[in-house]
């Protein structure tokens, strides 16, 4: 096989970037995956990549003392990156994906390595007594997690540190790679580290702005089938968004609905949602006109797309609500709220008059008042 052209403009001559040109070069890139990450790892990796085998795939190996400037490089044949790099220790995350995206075709693997939040509260915290361990993951969290959020903080922050202590939850790290044009296919906890395999699927998006503040604005289906911003408490980690496909392919949903052992809800999260605090900034979209205080389910792109096409076209006649049918008939499964919904639309539907629909609402409004106070249905 004829070598891979490799054509660079800023990285210095002292850096080295191994990469694969035929098979008298595997054991050169295995040995190295090996030294810079263990024998777990390069077995995991071969096994994803089948570098034992493979005759016609270009892999590029970052190793992790090394950074790959995301505007400074342009490679050709590569078909697979094995980023040993920790994300964690990059300054501009989404940045040094995009460049990661840049350089790999339509299909091309990447393979990224980052360390979770749980796994770095494990690394530091494990070992120490519960109180002294609380207070020091009280104090790590607040300045590596929660400076870097605040606009003028956080210049100062990365000013210091150079971005090489962040703190990233398992959620966050996937969903920046997600956000940044890849699909994700598996991931796995090996030696304290997570490794996220994704494939590349599309550029990455422009003009996007994560939000960290306490209220986001999430994309739902409204009346007509139109794109509406749903105001809630933030449950879940930033970038959480782009990977509920995900999430939904490798758990399915729970009982009532929702994607089941969901590592995009954070601690505080679990608990708003239990006693319904989340739903509560929805009142801002009743008063700017998309949504009623009962009504159908405001559901994700994704969601609403597994529902039948009839459902598609009755649920869009509607404007969706802050409290949703199957809270006011106890029916919260995932197969019966959705039989619920049926249920209100149809009710609705017999109605000849408008005083009539709303007195349909206001009955479920009731019967939905009644069922959370007397604690007969709980929230996700």
């Amino acid at each position: 096989m004829a070598s891979s052209t490799i054509t660079t403009t800023k990285i210095p001559s002292s850096i080295q970037l191994k990469q694969q040109q035929d098979g008298s070069d595997q054991s050169i890139l295995l040995r190295t995956i090996r030294d810079e990450a263990g024998e777990k790892v390069a077995d995991y990796i071969s096994e994803i990549l089948n570098l034992k085998a493979i005759n016609n795939i270009n892999t590029l190996l970052i190793p992790s003392s090394l950074s790959l400037p995301s505007d400074a490089v342009i490679i050709d044949g590569v078909r697979a990156i094995v980023d040993l790099k920790l994300l964690n220790r990059t300054r501009y995350i989404n940045k040094y994906i995009k460049g990661i995206n840049q350089i790999l075709p339509d299909g091309g693997l990447y393979v990224a390595r980052f360390e979770s939040q749980h796994q770095r509260e494990r690394r530091f915290f494990s070992h120490k007594c519960g109180f002294i361990s609380r207070i020091e993951k009280f104090l790590d969290f607040g300045v590596h997690r929660v400076i870097p959020r605040f606009k003028y903080l956080n210049k100062m922050y990365f000013a210091i540190t150079r971005g090489k202590y962040r703190i990233l939850s398992l959620a966050e790290a996937m969903g920046r790679i997600a956000s940044c044009g890849f699909a994700l296919i598996e991931h796995r906890q090996i030696d304290g580290f997570t490794f996220a395999i994704a494939i590349k699927t599309r550029l990455p998006l422009t003009g996007y702005k994560p939000t960290y503040g306490p209220i986001v604005r999430l994309n739902r289906i409204g009346k007509n089938g139109k794109i509406i911003k749903v105001y809630k408490f933030r449950t879940m980690h930033p970038f959480s968004e782009f990977i509920q496909d995900y999430v939904v392919k490798m758990n399915g949903y729970n009982k009532v609905g929702k994607p089941a052992n969901d590592f995009r809800v954070t601690a505080w999260g679990k608990i708003f949602r239990k006693y319904w605090l989340d739903e509560l900034p929805q009142v801002l979209n009743v008063l700017k006109g998309q949504m009623r205080i009962v009504g159908v389910r405001p559901l994700s792109p994704t969601r609403f797309n597994e529902l039948s096409e009839f459902l598609k076209t009755e649920r869009v006649r509607e404007k969706p609500g802050c409290i949703p049918p199957y809270v006011s008939l106890n029916m919260p499964s995932a197969d019966t709220n959705v039989k619920a919904e049926v249920l209100y639309m149809w009710e609705k539907a017999i109605q000849d008059n408008r005083i009539s629909r709303s007195a349909v609402n206001f009955r479920f409004f009731c019967s939905a008042v009644f069922n959370i106070f007397t604690n007969r249905i709980v929230s996700a």
